[in-house]
């Protein structure tokens, strides 16, 4: 069986070998790092999501009890929107954006808009690649009265 083999055959198996172990590497770089901005860009999401619900502290109390209409101070929603992410578990985001509008259904949305760099971790050991992505979530949350 082993006959079939000629002689210029012979080692073909230690050039194919790390030919084959560089293309998994490879493979397993990209793997990591897209899970890495998967995993991030969720978490950054929840961070949006919780300074949406933050912003809801931008009420202004002393109207809704005199006239009982929803009205919020867009300076004081920002400010919470940047603390609740600067405070939150990642702090290298920064808020984009805050607005709160009335939407078709006469209910108050507010959306934080949240951004963040998020570095590869394998990617700028390969030539060629970027070293870092730039991520931005919104999310919304709805004031129902």
């Amino acid at each position: 069986m082993l006959d079939r083999f000629n002689a210029n055959d012979r080692g073909t198996v230690l050039l194919l070998f790390p030919t084959s172990v560089i293309v998994v590497l490879v493979l397993a770089a990209i793997v990591l790092d897209f899970g890495l901005v998967h995993v991030r860009t969720q978490e950054l999401r929840a961070v949006a999501a919780s300074a949406a619900n933050d912003v809801l502290g931008a009420i202004d109390i002393h109207m809704l009890r005199s006239t009982g209409n929803i009205t919020f101070d867009l300076d004081v929603a920002h400010s919470l929107a940047e603390t609740a992410i600067a405070t939150g578990p990642l702090p290298a985001a920064s808020v984009e954006s805050v607005s709160v509008v009335l939407d078709a259904e006469n209910r108050w949305k507010i959306t934080v808009t949240a951004r963040m760099r998020i570095d590869y971790m394998i990617a700028p050991a390969l030539p060629g690649r970027k070293r870092s992505l730039q991520v931005a979530v919104s999310e919304s949350v709805f004031v129902v009265s």
